[in-house]
């Protein structure tokens, strides 16, 4: 126990302090902007105990196992960074999946088509880290999960004024719809009345032939 703090392992253990305290508060944090508690992260942390633990029972393998704490706490960070990229990366797809198909999103947010361009490159760039290298990528995966929460912020603070867009040209639609009908209605009754003139006047025509024929005899 003693033989943990030698001055040789103060600059490892404060590294581990370090990546420990802020693997903790980035899942406190990302808990609290997206209701999702990262266990992977969590068990990663775990396993940083267990290896402390087993400093205490051995002292002969203090490096290895301090390097092991750490690399536990660098993945516990990277961990939580995942689970809220995926939860952003969800909720950009539940806007997609309800909006993409109306012109009124365009109308209301020009840079959508870039927005999900940049949505689909940040994904790509994610899945293609291989497991290994997860630990190495962790502050490019932070500038991912970045640009995401930005780019789901923005689609969903422009969903009122979407859907009031779609309210409002959807009334005009009714509107314009029930003109139309309105005006077809009227064309279809005029012309019934211009038919029904045209056989009264080809009925008084008849009967006053009929009536000259009857004088004449």
């Amino acid at each position: 126990m003693q033989e943990l703090f030698n001055d040789r392992y103060q600059g490892k253990i404060s590294i581990l302090i370090e990546i420990f305290a802020d693997a903790e508060n980035k899942i406190k944090s990302i808990e609290r902007e997206t209701s999702e508690l990262s266990i992977p992260s969590v068990n990663q942390l775990r396993y940083v105990a267990y290896h402390l633990i087993e400093i205490l029972k051995n002292s002969e393998n203090i490096d290895e196992e301090l390097d092991k704490a750490i690399n536990h706490a660098k993945r516990a960070k990277y961990d939580v960074l995942e689970i809220s990229c995926l939860y952003y990366l969800e909720e950009i797809k539940e806007f997609q999946d309800k909006y993409s198909q109306y012109t009124e999103t365009i109308d209301i947010l020009p840079e959508y088509i870039k927005l999900m361009t940049d949505t689909q490159k940040n994904a790509d760039e994610i899945n293609s880290i291989n497991e290994e290298d997860k630990v190495k990528y962790y502050e490019k995966v932070n500038s991912y999960n970045e640009e995401l929460k930005t780019i789901s912020r923005t689609l969903n603070n422009t969903i009122p004024l979407i859907n009031k867009k779609i309210e409002e040209n959807n009334t005009k639609a009714i509107k314009e719809n029930r003109k139309f009908m309105i005006t077809m209605g009227l064309t279809v009754i005029g012309i019934l009345i211009s038919a029904s003139i045209a056989v009264v006047k080809l009925d008084l025509v008849h009967i006053s032939d009929n009536h000259k024929k009857e004088q004449s005899k």
